[in-house]
């Protein structure tokens, strides 16, 4: 291998094998500076994206886009809420009685404090809700991310300015409690999820000394929580967003810095304490931030931030993928195959510690489209060399199955 073999990006085996359905789709683009974007499906099917609209970062408002097809196209963005002052870190839910709520912070009185509206159609939306939590009058809350329990009760997780990151629950139809409860000080960007277990798992980002890194603990009655477990140590990781699969694993998608700019990585666990490797999802060379997701039976519904200017023109993005579990077989330390990727020579190198019989060997990219097939056939060298010159850059899947391995490397070009 080259003296260049730092640059050599050799990812470990998967545990999980994304094959997406649909590249990513712009659901706002144009000038306008679209910061946030959270999409949920609604009572009648349609996929609707609630988009804050912040032309200097300090005067949001909140529009909507509407799929009607599950993602493939998205309408124009239509106003929903504009006030004086910022609208601003929200979350949106289906509540039990089959109606949108949009949980919002807003400075419009002079301080932040948490909101709520809520909307049938996704375009009228009414009874505008102070959310009381017990705080002094004087305390400036915001960034609320509400999730709907098992008894119809809504659970939020949110920041108290300068004091880290809180939790409260309402019972479905009552208020909220005033217990002032606290997960973690020092706490930005807080996100809760819930798996089928019944346990939570509470992810935000922390500075510490000037480093922001992506952390998270566990409960099982919100009261009392685990320790801290680090996911990053780049200190450059930014906003966290959790969610539990259908069988009670945890992904936490992130903004980590990759290899320049923010780029959109996740990690999964079964149990919210081992996590897996690393994942890389973007790979631009601008700002990829902001990311939120929800999920349906094997379908990930993921939109994300997508900077073409920075400071003054973000977009929505979006993008859906299925995942399954695939019980890939882990490769041992005598493991007889070796994928390497060398960007600068523009090849794939399989190495073959042994001799194999009906190698079937398959390059795809992530929209699942084969760019390189090699099946049923023998290996006499110890090396396949695959010319990756015509392929696009973005992520790829090298799957090599023999009758005694199955492997899958994610590459990046």
């Amino acid at each position: 291998m080259k003296a260049t073999s730092f640059l050599l990006i050799l990812i470990s085996l998967l545990t999980y094998v994304e094959s997406p359905v649909l590249s990513q789709v712009t659901i706002s683009g144009g000038n306008d500076n679209d910061i946030i974007g959270r999409t949920c499906r609604m009572l009648n099917g349609t996929l609707i994206t609630v988009i804050e609209r912040n032309a200097n970062w300090d005067t949001g408002d909140f529009y909507v886009s509407f799929s009607t097809n599950n993602g493939d196209t998205w309408s124009s963005p239509t106003a929903i809420l504009s006030e004086t002052g910022n609208q601003s870190t929200f979350s949106l839910i289906l509540s039990p009685d089959d109606s949108l709520r949009l949980f919002y912070a807003s400075n419009e009185s002079g301080i932040y404090k948490i909101y709520s509206i809520s909307s049938y159609n996704g375009l009228i939306w009414t009874n505008k809700t102070i959310i009381e939590l017990g705080w002094i009058i004087s305390q400036e809350i915001y960034d609320p991310v509400v999730i709907v329990e098992e008894d119809s009760s809504f659970t939020m997780s949110y920041i108290k300015m300068g004091g880290g990151t809180y939790i409260a629950n309402c019972p479905y139809g009552g208020n909220w409690d005033q217990n002032l409860t606290l997960v973690q000080s020092g706490a930005y960007r807080s996100r809760i999820c819930k798996n089928t277990y019944g346990t939570y798992l509470m992810a935000y980002h922390r500075n510490i000394s000037g480093n922001y890194d992506i952390h998270v603990k566990t409960s099982s009655n919100r009261i009392n929580w685990s320790s801290e477990i680090d996911l990053t140590s780049n200190g450059n990781s930014h906003d966290a967003f959790c969610n539990a699969t259908s069988d009670g694993k945890y992904i936490v998608y992130y903004s980590k810095v990759f290899p320049t700019k923010y780029n959109i990585h996740r990690r999964i666990s079964d149990d919210g304490i081992n996590w897996q490797t690393e994942e890389i999802i973007t790979t631009d060379f601008v700002e990829n931030t902001q990311s939120s997701f929800f999920i349906e039976s094997n379908t990930i519904y993921l939109t994300w931030t997508h900077a073409v200017d920075y400071a003054t023109d973000n977009d929505i993005y979006f993008e859906k993928f299925n995942y399954t579990l695939a019980n890939i077989e882990s490769v041992s330390e005598n493991k007889q195959i070796e994928v390497f990727h060398n960007n600068f020579d523009n090849q794939i190198e399989i190495i073959f510690i042994s001799k194999f019989e009906n190698v079937n060997i398959t390059v795809c990219d992530i929209s699942a489209r084969n760019y390189f097939i090699n099946h049923n056939n023998s290996i006499t060298d110890n090396k396949i060399i695959i010319n990756t010159k015509a392929f696009k850059p973005g992520i790829y899947f090298v799957k090599i199955i023999t009758k005694k391995e199955k492997t899958v490397k994610k590459i990046i070009l």
